[in-house]
Order: C-alpha cells, then sequence, then structure tokens
C-alpha cells in the first residue's frame, strides 16, 4: 500500500501535471470508488473549474478546487497511482477506475487494480472517517509528543503502534519494518520493553527513513528500495548488514512483519 513517502511523490507529480488546468468532466468506471453524490452530480461539481493547490494528509491526497469550497480527496488504497494521459497517446492504463478528463483533452488517471481505494468529492475532509481520527503527521511529530505518544500505550506492540493511522498518520507494514530494523527493535516488542534510548533511536530512524524515501522517490510497486535497506530484500530474504544472516517473516497485527532475528534481539 502506497505510505507517506509514496504519496508525497504522488502529490509532486499530480502538482507537475495537473494543476490550473480546466476539468471537462470525470469519467468514472467503478460507481463504488468514486464518493460525493451520483456522476451526474459530481460533474456539475467540477465541470469547468481547476485543482489549484495539493497536500498530503497521511495516506490521502487533498486537493482544491478554484472558485469552489469543494475538494477532491484521493485515497490509493492498496495498489493506487497517478497516470498522465496526454491527449495525443493512443493509450492508458489499463485499470483506470476514475478519469479526470481537462478541456485539452490530456487525463489525469487513478489507477486501481484492486478497488480497494476512494476518490471523494466533499466539502470537508474531516467528513471521511479515516481522516477525522487520524493521529498527527509522524514527519511533524517532535521528539517530545513521539515519547509521550508511546507512554501513553505501554502495553501495545510497537509495530502494530506504528501502522495505527489514529496514533501517527502515514506509516504502514513496509515503512514500520525498516524503521524497526534500522532502530534494531524487534517487532514482537511491547513499547514498555523499550529502553528510553531505543525510543529516541526509533524516532530518529523514522524521520531519516521517510525523509531519505521521500528524497529518493521510492516506488513501492517498482521495488525501487535501496539495495542497502531490508525492504530492499523482500524477496531474497538476506540481511542487508550481513549475507550470512536470513530475515524472518511472521504475522502481527494481520499483517507480515520482516525482520532480522540477529539484529533485532
Amino acid at each position: 500500500m502506497p505510505e507517506l513517502p509514496e504519496v508525497e511523490h504522488f502529490k509532486d507529480y499530480f502538482i507537475h501535471t495537473s494543476l490550473h488546468k480546466k476539468i471537462d468532466h470525470i469519467i468514472s468506471k467503478n460507481a463504488k470508488l468514486l464518493k460525493g453524490g451520483s456522476l451526474k452530480e459530481i460533474n456539475e461539481i467540477v465541470s469547468g473549474k481547476k485543482f489549484k493547490s495539493a497536500e498530503r494528509r497521511g495516506k490521502f491526497l487533498i486537493a482544491d478546487l478554484s472558485d469552489s469550497d469543494y475538494k477532491v480527496v484521493f485515497h490509493f488504497g492498496l495498489t493506487g497511482f497517478f497516470h498522465y494521459k496526454k491527449a495525443l497517446d493512443k493509450k492508458g492504463e489499463a485499470y483506470a477506475k476514475v478519469i479526470f478528463v481537462f478541456s485539452n483533452g490530456d487525463e489525469l488517471q487513478w489507477i486501481n487494480k484492486r478497488n480497494f481505494g476512494r476518490v471523494y468529492i466533499v466539502l470537508d475532509p474531516m467528513n471521511i472517517k479515516t481522516i477525522k481520527m487520524m493521529g498527527p503527521e509522524a514527519l511533524a511529530l517532535s521528539e517530545k509528543d513521539f515519547g509521550t505518544l508511546l507512554n501513553e500505550k505501554p502495553q501495545s506492540n510497537i509495530k502494530t503502534f506504528l501502522m495505527d493511522q489514529q496514533n501517527l498518520a502515514g506509516i504502514g507494514n513496509d515503512y514500520s519494518n525498516e524503521i524497526l530494523f534500522e532502530a534494531r527493535i524487534n517487532p514482537k516488542s511491547k513499547i514498555s520493553e523499550l529502553t528510553a534510548t531505543q525510543k529516541n533511536l526509533l524516532y530518529t530512524k523514522m524521520k531519516e527513513i521517510l525523509k531519505k524515501a521521500i528524497t529518493l522517490k521510492i516506488v513501492e510497486r517498482k521495488e525501487s528500495y535501496p539495495k542497502t535497506w531490508l525492504l530492499g530484500h523482500k524477496r531474497d530474504l538476506i540481511c542487508p548488514e550481513d549475507k550470512t544472516h536470513h530475515l524472518k517473516k511472521i504475522k502481527i497485527g494481520g499483517r507480515t512483519a520482516i525482520y532480522c532475528p540477529e539484529h533485532q534481539k
């Protein structure tokens, strides 16, 4: 699933390709994925408008419309991403489910192969339950506030804590794996089992990894992770720190944790 760094990349792509272009109409290939009214009602809202700005909130992208109080909110689900199709291009993406057609004939295609994402047309993103209940942004959090959040849930599993969007916004399964590996913390640990030094290192590594992933424009679906990262070895399960050690997979909170038993004891 696209996490904080990849949605930042989507935001940059969206701004570069689609800002300030007049929307002619929307095409919806699956009515369940487009929220905010009937297709006719939604087209009445967006037709003639332009995307004027965009911001990320957790794993969501929120775009403002010109001359309107409405916003377009994108959630990418497990496999979502954007594709910008020029008017002269013959082919678009096979799994384009919601398409914004601009007045020049170009298209912003929202791709969602497995139909887990959603596109919302709303006056207030806070009316989307997941956003309303979302915790603070992982990259905006101070070390003191991060420590307070940890101390409020001493019996929580640390990996589950990092992935829970009500605790921190933006981190999912992959980046929680990488952060815990870099901090040398076993994903099975309870927060109460962590030392103050471990908590401080966890905060530092969380910030470092998320920022580096944004800089590198890592794309999860292309598995473009550095080979020096644990995530660069999701398939071969070889520890990036020592090739004689093998990574292990276990289930935690219904998700697959990958860790090195030698480095994360």
